[in-house]
């Protein structure tokens, strides 16, 4: 993301601007999207569906004291009006926030759902002043089952509490009451498309995210080459490096600037080297047959960018003529208007550059839903054609990105629950409930990043509370279908966010080296075994607080049991076609009795068997 405020999040679908012109351009290209692609206005019983879309009561809750109070089931006190879809960001608010309206029981003979299409970021969902559900993440479709929980005599209250983590939030897409008779047809209608496959090496891969100012004491291209050996080691094979170009100095946030903030698209920053430093970095990647791919910022540029001189009308402006920044956080840039078809064959020329004049294996695309979805499939074309290998990670966790332009999105469901079961806040139900609501909202063969940390959230090791539930989730995570993430200095344990505007080279001299070695077995377990990159999740109920899940490819099958509970657990291993009963990795507090089909793990531990 632009990440000009540690405070910014990733997803600004809705932004902010005095003018309505502007505004439209941002809100509405993804409710537009959502019309076309959504699959809650498809399918059986879908004709019969209740748009909630509309007005809505809000209230904010900054001092977080609205469930002390009651505020689910009464509305005394400051209630506001609002639409919905909606989000919070226009209001420049940061924190929890209430939802609520009245709904009347529809004639339905049918079950009966309440779906929302998308919320940002975690949600509690009342009824009557009765919880129906939770939900945790951003972007994706879920729905609760309410067919016994709204009264046909009188007008039903639905409240919702909204924790938007970092930046703006709210309700941003539709929310419906859908009738259905099984839960197949819950299912989104992107989930009988398929993705776009990708390429291989990106599915088989394990991705490092790369902040050069801060890798190595140089902070340049050479230092990133120096340590390149040490990631390979790790089991790293595909290097995405944060952005690389010249930083504004106008309105630029901190001493050095955001690196998001991007004034020469065709250039590097001179602190980091030389194009022919660069085209060198490329190149001993490529020898050490590991692949790197580029972060780009096609969104908003520098405000000295040359770009608003040679063309100022490929940029929004506000009801007065001026040109505006995304939204009122992210103050040193400047928002691009995608109306504009210079612009758009500007930014395609642009990253086609770099793949035919520096072999770049492909883009990290910066709040890619910020952009048309017609021009990412556009693009997409257009660098197949130069590099059919070519790879496309989009900044989002919409569904409908996979169908366009990208092959792997921010899998935000799954980063999100495994913070919370590390620290106790939720279940293991709630991975495979989870992992389930994945796989009936995506188009089939959806690539996820999975990760714990990024260079937009606080590290793992400081929100998760001790080592132990660090490792219980890392193996928990990094063994589920998907794309294996770190953000540099992860592979330590480190407890430190590094500064963005700033030096802050990581200090590598510090953290766990035991870490370091679970991840290298982790990620050597999936490069050893194909069922852990292709093969088909399915959960496993074994024990309280033990997530169990298998992977299933061909004839090969690996179980994946991790204690998130903090009593010791005998587990009899569950029946699994193919199982053989080999340990293939224990964390410390494993005891397996292939004898007696036993594993017993002690708190936050884990095993990997196939």
């Amino acid at each position: 993301m632009t990440s000009t405020t540690h405070a910014d999040n990733i997803y600004q679908v809705f932004t902010i601007s005095s003018s309505l012109r502007f505004l439209s351009l941002k809100i509405l290209p993804a409710i537009i999207a959502s019309a076309i692609l959504s699959g809650c206005i498809t399918g059986k019983h879908a004709d019969r569906a209740i748009d909630l879309s509309g007005e809505w009561r809000v209230r904010y809750d900054s001092t977080d004291i609205g469930l002390e109070e009651g505020w689910e089931r009464v509305e005394t006190g400051d209630w506001a009006s609002t639409i919905v879809p909606d989000a919070t960001a226009l209001n420049s608010y940061d924190g929890i926030v209430w939802y609520s309206r009245d709904i009347t029981r529809p004639e339905f003979k049918s079950n009966l759902a309440l779906l929302f299409e998308a919320v940002d970021d975690n949600v509690q969902v009342f009824i009557n002043g009765n919880l129906v559900g939770r939900h945790q993440g951003w972007g994706q479709q879920f729905w609760f089952d309410i067919t016994d929980r709204l009264s046909s005599h009188h007008p039903n209250r639905l409240t919702i509490r909204l924790e938007d983590s970092d930046g703006p939030g709210g309700i941003i897409d539709a929310v419906w009451l859908r009738p259905y008779a099984t839960e197949e047809d819950m299912a989104s209608k992107f989930s009988k498309m398929t993705a776009h496959e990708g390429p291989a090496w990106a599915r088989e891969g394990i991705l490092y995210e790369v902040f050069v100012r801060d890798f190595s004491s140089s902070g340049d291209f050479q230092g990133l080459i120096d340590g390149l050996d040490g990631l390979k080691d790790l089991g790293v094979t595909i290097l995405w490096l944060m952005p690389i170009h010249p930083i504004g100095k106008e309105l630029r946030k901190g001493r050095l600037g955001s690196p998001y903030s991007i004034r020469d698209y065709y250039a590097v920053n001179p602190d980091f080297g030389t194009l022919d430093d660069f085209e060198r970095l490329v190149m001993e990647v490529h020898h050490r047959d590991m692949r790197i791919i580029l972060d780009m910022v096609p969104n908003h540029s520098a405000w000295d960018n040359t770009l608003l001189q040679e063309h100022p009308e490929w940029f929004s402006r506000d009801a007065s003529g001026q040109i505006v920044a995304p939204n009122s956080d992210w103050t040193d840039v400047a928002d691009f208007n995608y109306e504009q078809p210079g612009l758009q064959k500007y930014i395609r020329d642009m990253l086609n550059w770099w793949v035919r004049e520096y072999d770049v294996d492909g883009f990290r695309i910066d709040v890619a839903e910020l952009m048309p979805a017609d021009f990412w499939a556009e693009t997409r074309t257009s660098l197949k054609a130069a590099d059919p290998d070519i790879f496309l990670l989009a900044e989002g966790s919409r569904p409908y990105l996979h169908v366009s332009g990208f092959d792997a999105t921010y899998a935000f469901n799954t980063f999100n629950k495994f913070i919370s079961l590390a620290n106790g806040f939720s279940d293991v139900s709630a991975i495979h409930q989870t992992m389930k609501a994945e796989q009936g909202s995506y188009p089939q063969g959806s690539l996820r990043m999975r990760f714990l940390e990024n260079h937009d959230q606080r590290r793992a090791a400081e929100v998760i509370a001790s080592e132990q539930r660090l490792v219980a989730a890392s193996v928990g995570i990094f063994l589920l279908p998907g794309l294996p993430m770190l953000y540099n200095g992860s592979e330590l344990g480190l407890d430190h966010r590094l500064e963005l505007f700033d030096r802050d080279p990581i200090q590598w001299d510090t953290g766990s080296e035991g870490y370091r070695s679970l991840l290298r077995e982790l990620f050597a377990l999936r490069k050893q075994y194909p069922a852990l990159i292709n093969g088909e999740y399915r959960p496993h109920d074994v024990a309280p607080n033990v997530l169990a899940y298998s992977r299933h490819h061909g004839n090969e099958s690996v179980l994946v049991l991790v204690n998130f509970g903090e009593q010791k657990v005998n587990v009899e291993l569950p029946t699994v076609a193919n199982l053989i009963g080999e340990l293939l990795l224990s964390t410390d507090g494993i005891i397996y009795l292939p004898d007696e089909n036993l594993v017993i793990l002690e708190p936050f531990s884990g095993a990997v068997l196939r």
